[in-house]
């Protein structure tokens, strides 16, 4: 992994966690925080929706075309991808676990 990369994530690890934020300023009676959990839920949905066509473009690349069982890094990648897609649907924090997003209303 280049160094800036391995620089860049490990500051994402030290920093502060968005969910908590969220979670905090929701709960607070002084914030008005009206509408930040379900922002914060739709774009946990986005991200599970790239998650999951990232999977298929996986499964369908290294799986099919090169006939491989295991990733670039050696990994048997599949299970791996699918856990991280039910990583980022239990981070909601309204608890909705559907797929579809919280921010757009079916008229």
């Amino acid at each position: 992994m280049p160094p800036a990369h391995r620089t860049f994530l490990a500051r994402l690890v030290s920093g502060p966690s968005v969910r908590a934020a969220v979670l905090e300023l929701t709960a607070s009676q002084h914030s008005g925080g009206g509408g930040l959990a379900e922002a914060y839920d739709a774009t946990l949905v986005e991200l599970e929706r790239f998650r999951a066509a990232h999977r298929g473009f996986a499964e369908r690349y290294i799986s099919v075309f090169s006939r491989a069982e295991v990733g670039t890094g050696g990994s048997d990648f599949l299970p791996a991808l699918a856990s991280y897609r039910q990583t980022t649907a239990a981070a909601r924090v309204s608890g909705n676990k559907s797929s579809g997003c919280p921010l757009q209303h079916d008229t």
